[in-house]
């Protein structure tokens, strides 16, 4: 039986994290910064123009530190109408 392997693995790290919660009007620690949230659009566009269409996007599972890796590939999900497995938290990695 023949096993295929991807053509291509991305790995991208997640966008922009908020920054000091006494100067960052986004610091509300969890969720992407504004600048995150404006990269996080950009790479809907740029991964399939770039790369093509995934089959898969995971991310890890939203936690009470960070909800990043998911915002970050949700408008490619939504974009190319992919689900995103995020059903491993950061210690299942």
């Amino acid at each position: 039986m023949a096993t295929t392997t991807p053509k291509q693995i991305i790995i991208i790290r997640h966008g922009e994290k908020p920054g000091d919660p006494t100067t960052d009007n986004d610091a509300d620690g969890i969720d992407l910064s504004t600048r995150g949230y404006e990269r996080a659009g950009a790479l809907a566009v740029y991964i399939p123009a770039t790369f093509g269409k995934p089959n898969f996007l995971f991310a890890t599972q939203a936690s009470k530190r960070s909800n990043r890796p998911v915002e970050t590939i949700t408008p490619l999900a939504q974009a190319l109408k992919l689900d995103i497995d995020s059903k491993y938290g950061d210690s299942s990695m």
